[in-house]
Order: C-alpha cells, then structure tokens, then sequence
C-alpha cells in the first residue's frame, strides 16, 4: 500500500533525523572508544610511550564506531515503522548479518573491485603529477603511523557511507531524480569535508576549493558507486584504499590530520591546482579529472543495471 503524503513526509524526516543521530553518535563512540584504548595503555608496562599505541587506540575506536553505524542504522533507521522498500527491520542480530554478508562472495568481489579502481586513479593521477615535477617520494622505514592510518580510513570509510550513501542517498532518490539525489549527497559529503577545515582557520579559499573537489570527486564516484551495485560494499571498498593509499601508503598530508606517516615520504612542490599542495590529494586537478571519468562509467553502469532490471 502506498504511503500517504502526510506519512510519506514523516517518513522521510524521521529516516534523515534517525540517520544524523546514528552518524553523530557513531563518531562520538568512535572518539571515545579511542580515549579508552589510549588510557588502557597506561596500565601496560612499556605501552604508554610506545608509538604503536595511539595506532591501535585508533584502530579500536574505527571498529567500534563502524559497529555503531552499522547496528544502528540497520535498527533504528530501517526499523522505522514506515515503508522502506525490499528491506525488513532492523534486529539485534544486525551486526551478524552484515558480517556474514561481508564474507560472501559479492562483497569480496566488490570490496577488491573498489581497491582496484582506486589503485588504477591513484597511479595515474601521482605519476602525471610526478612527472609534472609536483610530487617527489623517498623510502621510509616501518611507522606505526601506517596503523594508524588504517584505522583513520577504515573508520571515517564505514561510518560516512553508511550514512551518506545508505540513507541520505536513498532517501533522496526516493523523492528526487538519480542525478538530483546523487548531487544532494554528494554536496553533503563536501560540506562535511570542508566546513569543518573552514571553521578550524584553514583560508576560506581553500576551503571551499576542497569542499568542491570532494564534492565532483569523491562524492560522485562513492554515490555512483552505490548506484551502480545498491550496495555499500563497492563505495566502502574505494573509500578505505583511498584513505589508506594516501595516508599508510603514500604519506600525502590528509587535511585535518598529520601527514607523513606513510610507506613513503612524500613532498610536494608546484602550484596547488596541480598537486593539491597541503590540501591534500583530493584537491590536484588531475585527480579531480581521473574520478569524474570514473564517476561517469559507474553512473553508465548503474543504467544499464536499471535498464537490466527494467527488462525484467
């Protein structure tokens, strides 16, 4: 039975409220799930000045916040009692269900899928900016900071797609054209991204460069990727190994974070549009250019599939 416009409307402002208050709760429990691995280190003999272990304190608290995100969206944002197509309520057995769905051969096929897209960008877009005299990198040694990283993107990875892309996309694309609902979460995520840097003293320039550039990049390629599959596994898989490419791998400062902690040293020298500079290499043209190719070929992908179904 279709939903009234009225119940339509409650539906909608309680699935967006339910999902902001999931997000915000989940980086908060992922904060102060950190706070509680890095106290517990001083109980450990030896721990407390050891570099390894604000890494794992970080890693901690990314797999706690994306349990959170994860139950609580399954919970209490599907759980909602209005209609949410194909998808039944949320239960206490969420989390298992979702782990069970991790393993499986789809979301294996699509986590790697995401690695390799970012793989493929990431080698172009740093070798024609290194070739362009913009980013040079020399060997580092073993740092726990690589850790650290890991946590950073695999927390900030599962937490934001599942609220930009699991329920404020699909919400969106329940009252709005694809492309409209694509660029309304697609914005959010550059907002994300780019008032707080903004608010934080970074140059009102800047910030809103990158708000921009995440926006066409990043947020575009992670909601096209959910267009294309309607899962989450694809855009979570491109989000953790661009985080982690470029923080635990190539050591190229993330705004808002320390850089350097990589495999490699990277420095970087040139205008900003070209190398992204201190911003980040989210802000190089080049790489701006390379996602808006891939966006467009998973946007293409997500019409066929829906031509596909169509047909059906």
């Amino acid at each position: 039975m279709a939903m009234t416009d009225k119940k339509s409307t409650r539906w909608y402002m309680g699935a967006i409220l339910a999902g902001t208050g999931v997000f915000l709760v989940a980086l908060a429990v992922e904060l102060v799930a950190q706070g509680i691995a890095f106290g517990i280190r001083c109980l450990v003999p030896g721990w407390a000045d050891s570099e390894a272990s604000p890494a794992w304190g970080r890693l901690v608290g990314a797999l706690v916040g994306a349990v959170v995100a994860v139950g609580g969206t399954r919970h209490f944002v599907e759980g909602l009692r209005f209609e949410w197509p194909s998808h039944r309520r949320g239960s206490p057995r969420a989390i298992l269900d979702v782990l069970r769905q991790a393993i499986s051969k789809v979301a294996i096929r699509q986590l790697c899928g995401g690695f390799l897209i970012v793989l493929a960008v990431m080698t172009l877009s740093v070798g024609a900016i290194s070739l362009g005299g913009g980013w040079t990198f020399g060997d580092r040694a073993w740092s726990w900071g690589i850790l650290y990283g890991l946590g950073a993107g695999l927390g900030a990875a599962v937490i934001e797609e599942v609220f930009f892309r699991r329920t404020l996309l699909r919400v969106a694309l329940s009252r709005c054209r694809r492309v409209v609902a694509l660029g309304i979460s697609a914005a959010a995520f550059g907002l994300l991204h780019g008032v707080p840097r903004l608010l934080g003293g970074m140059a009102w320039g800047d910030a809103a460069w990158l708000t921009i550039a995440i926006t066409l990049g990043p947020g575009m390629v992670l909601g096209a990727a959910w267009l294309a599959t309607q899962r989450l596994w694809l855009p979570i898989g491109i989000h953790v190994a661009w985080n982690i490419g470029e923080y635990s791998i190539l050591g190229i400062n993330v705004p808002g974070d320390a850089g350097g902690r990589g495999v490699f040293a990277s420095t970087w020298s040139g205008t900003t549009w070209l190398t992204g500079g201190q911003l980040g290499l989210d802000a190089s043209l080049v790489t701006l250019i390379a996602l808006l190719i891939v966006a467009a070929f998973l946007m293409c992908w997500a019409r066929h599939n829906r031509r596909l179904e169509r047909a059906s």
